[in-house]
């Protein structure tokens, strides 16, 4: 599958890492080191991390970190994760996501808003630059 992603030039999008909403016998595929071996085997494959790991938050961080093909959703972490995202893959690599329809777009907005405040340049990165950089490479 992941060959076949990188002839077509897809990107992959994992819900990655556990959200506690799963039924139970799924939460071991969701764990972060699911993810290490594609990642390092097809480093020319673009993968984005669904809510940055979700619950995972914490193991995502290394799995993603030095890896130029992650880019980590910002959906669901709060304020102080946003930044510590953003310090451990670099700013061009994370991206505004909502889970909507599930959650309403007001409180990724508002987290994001609030993480960036000081920093218009990242905001624009995070909310569009970004994106628009992963769907045009």
């Amino acid at each position: 599958l992941y060959e076949v992603c990188r002839e077509r030039d897809l990107i992959v999008f994992f819900h990655a890492g556990r959200a506690g909403v799963e039924p139970g016998f799924m939460q071991p595929y969701a764990r972060m080191e699911r993810y290490e071996a594609p990642v390092a085997e097809f480093p020319d494959v673009r993968f984005v991390f669904g809510h940055a790991g979700a619950r995972d938050f914490e193991a995502a961080l290394p799995v993603a970190r030095g890896r130029p093909n992650i880019w980590m959703d910002a959906h669901g972490q709060g304020v102080r994760d946003i930044g510590r995202l953003v310090d451990a893959v670099g700013p061009e690599r994370v991206l505004f996501g909502t889970d909507w329809p599930l959650f309403p777009q007001a409180a990724s907005l508002a987290k994001l808003l609030i993480a960036t405040r000081a920093d218009v340049a990242l905001r624009d990165r995070i909310f569009g630059e970004n994106a628009r950089e992963l769907l045009a490479s």
